[in-house]
C-alpha cells in the first residue's frame, strides 16, 4: 500500500452540508500516519472548526482568487500527490477559476449532482429570470470541461458508481467512499434483551416510537404528505405511542407554514416536536440517535435537469444513518443503496406510508430487526474500514 501522507483536500464553497461531509473525509484520511492538507477559505474553516477541529490536518487558508489557486498549484507540485476536490460550486467566475486550475498531481472530484456534470445540456428557463438562466447554462458548459481534467471521480454508494459507469462510460476511474464514520465509542446503541433495538434508552417500556424527519424544512421535502398522513391516520390511531419530530429549521414561507401546521397539531394534543431556529450539531446528533425511525420524504423533481435520487444525487441523511444507526423510509423513486439494505424501506403514497409505519409500530420484533440491520450496516463504516477504502483509492492512482 502506498504512502497516503501526501494527500490534499480542496473545499472553497460556502456549503454547510458539504463542509460537514468534508470533516468526515478528513477524519478518515488523518487516521494513518500522514497529515492531510486542507485548502479552504477563512469562512469555511470557521464552520469546519465548529464541527470539531482536527489537529492532524494541516490547513492552508485563502480566498477564491487566481492568486490562491496558484498557491495551491505550488503546494501540489511540491507536497501533494493526490488532491480530492470536495465541491465545485459558485459563480461563473468561480467555474472559470477551476477551469484554469492545473495542479501537478492526481485529482479526484465528487460531482454531487452528477447528471449536471456529465450531461452538457442547455435549459430554456430556470424560473429565476434571464440572468440566472444564462449563468446556469454557462456552468453546464464549463462542468464537462472541468470534469475532463480530473483523474478520478468519487461517489458515496456502489449503485452510484454502477450508474455513472453504465450511463456515461467516463474515462476516469470511479471510486466509492461513503462520507460516514461509525464510532461505537460515541454512538449510543440501544439494547433490548441484549439485542440492538430501535431505542437508545428502552427503560421505559411504554416509550413512544420516535419518528424523525431530519433536515431543513423546505419545499424539496413533502411535509404536507407526511403531516396529512399523521393527522388523518397515525396520530388518531397511535396517539401516545408515536412521536413525530421535524429535526430542522423552517426556511422561507413554506417552512413557516409547515411549522404552523406542526404547532396546530401539537395544540390539538398530538406528540409532535419542531424547531424554529438553527439546530446545533450536538442537538441534531442527540435527537437523531434517540429516533427509532427516520423519514426522508424527498419531493418529485420535475425540473428539466432533474437528478436521479440515489444514483446521481444523494441525501445527506443516508450518510448520517451509517454514523448513527437507524432505519429509514424513503419514497419509492429513491434508489436504495446496497450499503443500507434491510434497514431502508420505501413508500408510494400517504396510504402506503401509513401502512408501513403501522406495521413497525405494532411489531416490536420488526423494530428490533430493522435496528439490528442498521447497526450491521453502520459497522461497515468504522474508521479502520473507511481508512482501508481510502488508502485503496489513493493506491490506485499512485500506482498508475
Amino acid at each position: 500500500m502506498k504512502d497516503v501522507s501526501r494527500v490534499g483536500f480542496l473545499e472553497l464553497t460556502n456549503n454547510h452540508g458539504h463542509q460537514e461531509l468534508l470533516t468526515r473525509y478528513l477524519r478518515i484520511a488523518a487516521h494513518g500516519d500522514g497529515q492531510p492538507m486542507l485548502f479552504t477559505t477563512t469562512e469555511t474553516m470557521e464552520k469546519i472548526n465548529e464541527s470539531g477541529s482536527n489537529d492532524a490536518v494541516e490547513t492552508v487558508v485563502g480566498e477564491t482568487s487566481r492568486n490562491f489557486f496558484e498557491r495551491i498549484e505550488g503546494y501540489c507540485e511540491q507536497e501533494i500527490d493526490i488532491l480530492f476536490i470536495n465541491t465545485i460550486q459558485g459563480s461563473i467566475t468561480d467555474y472559470l477559476q477551476y477551469l484554469r486550475f492545473d495542479p501537478d498531481c492526481k485529482t479526484i472530484l465528487w460531482p454531487h449532482n452528477a447528471r449536471a456534470w456529465f450531461e452538457q445540456e442547455l435549459v430554456f428557463s430556470t424560473g429565476g429570470g434571464l440572468a440566472t438562466t444564462l449563468s446556469t447554462n454557462s456552468k453546464n458548459v464549463f462542468r464537462p470541461r472541468i470534469l475532463k481534467k480530473m483523474d478520478g471521480i468519487l461517489v458515496p454508494f456502489e449503485q452510484s458508481r454502477q450508474h455513472l459507469e453504465s450511463t456515461y462510460n467516463p474515462p476516469q476511474s470511479v471510486h466509492v467512499l461513503p462520507p460516514s464514520v461509525y464510532d461505537p465509542s460515541v454512538v449510543c446503541v440501544r439494547d433490548s434483551e441484549d439485542t440492538p433495538s430501535a431505542s437508545v434508552d428502552n427503560e421505559e417500556e411504554n416509550r413512544p416510537v420516535q419518528i424523525t424527519i431530519p433536515g431543513s424544512i423546505v419545499g424539496r421535502r413533502e411535509y404536507d404528505l407526511v403531516l396529512d398522513t399523521f393527522e388523518s391516520e397515525l396520530f388518531p390511531r397511535f396517539n401516545g405511542d408515536i412521536q413525530l419530530t421535524l429535526l430542522g429549521r423552517p426556511l422561507g414561507t413554506y417552512g413557516d407554514r409547515i411549522v404552523e401546521r406542526a404547532a396546530n397539531l401539537s395544540d390539538y394534543g398530538y406528540d409532535i416536536q419542531y424547531f424554529t431556529e438553527w439546530i446545533d450539531s450536538n442537538t441534531y446528533a442527540d435527537v437523531f440517535q434517540e429516533s427509532d425511525l427516520l423519514l426522508n420524504p424527498i419531493a418529485k423533481d420535475d425540473a428539466e435537469r432533474a437528478e436521479s435520487w440515489g444514483l446521481t444525487w444523494n441525501s445527506g441523511i443516508l450518510f448520517d444513518i451509517l454514523m448513527y444507526p437507524c432505519s429509514v423510509i424513503l419514497p419509492e423513486r429513491y434508489t436504495i443503496p446496497d450499503e443500507l439494505a434491510g434497514a431502508a424501506l420505501s413508500y408510494s403514497d400517504g396510504s402506503d406510508l401509513a401502512q408501513t409505519i403501522t406495521e413497525i409500530v405494532e411489531s416490536p420484533d420488526r423494530q428490533v430487526e430493522l435496528a439490528t440491520t442498521a447497526l450491521e450496516n453502520a459497522e461497515q463504516c468504522t474508521i479502520e474500514r473507511q481508512f482501508q477504502r481510502f488508502s485503496q483509492i489513493v493506491d490506485t492512482h499512485l500506482t498508475d
